[in-house]
């Protein structure tokens, strides 16, 4: 599996989220790039989601998760906002909802962001940590 393709992909979805965020429902724009966004995120799913489950299953088992491992669609936040021209960043509310006592007590989100393709963990907005990068 190509980790660039899959982080291409990612972007492309979170333009895609964020050009739909920015639009009301009745612009006559907003179901035309609502069917792309499914149409990405399918191709995300059928191309990378099985490679993808298993990232996200050694990083559940690396921090002794208990949790079930949901498509990896599930983990790409909802809301992303750029830093720079390049990179992305989501609020710690963003993601998934986990449990890794190898790292904290406390419930933390998980979510994937790109440039490179990775997975951070979010216990607020002051700590958020990369878990996983396809450069590793």
């Amino acid at each position: 599996m190509s980790f660039q393709k899959a982080n291409k992909l990612l972007v492309d979805i979170i333009k895609c989220r964020l050009e739909l965020s920015q639009l009301a429902y009745n612009d006559p724009k907003y179901d035309e790039i609502e069917d792309r966004l499914h149409i990405l995120e399918d191709i995300f799913e059928n191309d990378f989601g099985k490679t993808l489950k298993k990232v996200i299953q050694e990083v559940y088992e690396k921090y002794s998760s208990k949790e079930k491992v949901l498509s990896p669609i599930s983990y790409i936040a909802r809301e992303y906002y750029l830093v720079d021209q390049e990179t992305y960043h989501c609020n710690a509310q963003q993601g998934i909802l986990v449990k890794m006592p190898k790292l904290t007590d406390k419930p933390l989100r998980l979510a994937f962001l790109p440039n490179p393709l990775r997975l951070i963990v979010s216990l607020d907005e002051n700590n958020q940590y990369e878990i996983w990068s396809s450069e590793e």
